[in-house]
């Protein structure tokens, strides 16, 4: 049976609007087409209390862009597939259109054929990733955390083995051996700006996908990612020398940066620890902390929350995104949403919004600098989108607050 997939469309044009919701036999091609709107802002809060798969869109909308439907739903449901429409063949649009989950960009007048042909791949595409349920992704994001809490002494040996367990790795505790291994990309900043094309997020799950494998001989697994210092663990599943060991990690690792190189263009170096026996690992990453006692889950959690914060305040006059963010403090982009919102009861992208709205109020009752220019200096490249998040925010426009503060 072909899993259903939840689809809403937006169009401001009525006519449009409703010759998208009828040009194609939705029911036949595997959709159920929940509803349609005449505007992004009602879709968006649709969504906020239904479960959707997928939107077509179009661009140009007021009050609120199909892109900023995109870049909405990519920060909080970033599970929701896009197909865009446009009046326009506009490459900056398309190019944007990449980092929010859109699989296809159509341009009006809309043609039937290659309406069928992206809604035929779109819906192939989330089929797939309903029939595997994520289940990969959240076991690596479990495991991933497990390392995070050890070396933090959130949780201790006896813990973690019991966690690793219900990750599925089965090991004879007392007897595995373990290595750690670094993986170095070389030339990482000029390698996103000149061979990776697409979204940051693809190539980290691209990564982790050829880095974790079990084989015959044990369990090799990603650690630690913040795209300059890839960190990973190799695990036996049973009892070994540890030259026999080595030489298997080593095997490993080759083929690692033969697959980095073959399948993404990324050169790499790798580094390998010593073996060690896994309860000697334990032990030691509880010593590194300073305290016999554990730290508790909040203690670990504020040091995610502080080099979040740290990053966010430095970078926010830069396009930084959720991912950026993960990355700088070594944790899952989807992991990182839910924990983010959970510590600071917002939404990461709320939360940047309002740093940087704080500091054009500030730069308004305090300078006179046009709000054009505030608007870049705060982080938005588009003064009109500006206007609007302000307006949204505090409920008049720039120009009318730093009348009021005068």
């Amino acid at each position: 049976m072909v899993p259903i997939v939840k689809l809403i469309i937006v169009e401001d044009e009525p006519q449009i609007c409703k010759l998208l919701t009828t040009i194609l036999d939705w029911d036949e091609l595997g959709y159920d087409l929940a509803s349609s709107f005449l505007s992004a802002r009602e879709a968006w809060n649709y969504i906020e209390s239904n479960h959707v798969d997928a939107v077509i869109t179009d661009v140009k909308m007021p009050y609120m862009t199909g892109l900023e439907l995109a870049q909405e739903c990519y920060e909080k449901y970033p599970h929701i597939k896009f197909i865009l429409i446009s009046a326009y063949r506009d490459f900056s649009y398309a190019q944007e259109a990449i980092k929010y989950n859109v699989d296809a960009y159509i341009t009006k007048p809309i043609s039937y054929s290659e309406l069928l042909g992206a809604a035929q791949k779109l819906q192939e595409k989330i089929s797939q990733a309903q029939t595997t349920a994520f289940v990969d992704d959240e076991i690596l994001i479990k495991r991933q955390q497990l390392f995070y809490n050890l070396k933090r002494s959130v949780i201790n040996a006896e813990e973690f083995l019991k966690g690793l367990e219900r990750t599925g790795i089965t090991i004879q505790s007392g007897a595995s051996v373990l290595t750690e291994f670094e993986v170095k990309p070389k030339r990482m900043s000029d390698y996103l700006v000149r061979v990776w094309k697409y979204e940051k997020e693809l190539l980290y799950n691209a990564i982790s996908k050829l880095m974790n494998q079990e084989t015959d001989y044990g369990y090799f697994m990603l650690t630690e990612h913040s795209f300059q210092t890839i960190k990973g663990v190799a695990i036996s599943k049973q009892t070994v020398a540890a030259a026999e060991h080595m030489e298997n990690t080593e095997s490993y690792c080759g083929a690692l940066i033969e697959n980095l190189s073959e399948i993404l263009i990324l050169e790499t170096e790798i580094t390998l620890d010593k073996p060690v026996e896994l309860q000697a690992f334990c032990g030691a990453q509880t010593s590194k902390s300073g305290s016999s006692e554990h730290r508790t889950q909040a203690d670990a959690g504020d040091d995610i929350i502080a080099k979040a914060l740290e990053y966010i305040h430095l970078h926010y006059k830069e396009d930084i995104v959720l991912n950026d963010v993960a990355n700088y403090v070594a944790l899952h982009p989807n992991y990182f949403s839910v924990y983010f919102k959970q510590k600071m009861n917002e939404r990461f992208i709320d939360y940047i919004a309002k740093v940087r709205i704080d500091l054009a109020k500030h730069l308004l009752k305090t300078t006179d600098i046009k709000t054009s220019a505030i608007a870049y200096n705060v982080g938005y490249k588009d003064p009109h989108y500006f206007y609007r998040i302000f307006k949204n925010a505090e409920g008049v426009t720039p120009t009318e607050y730093r009348n009021a503060q005068r």
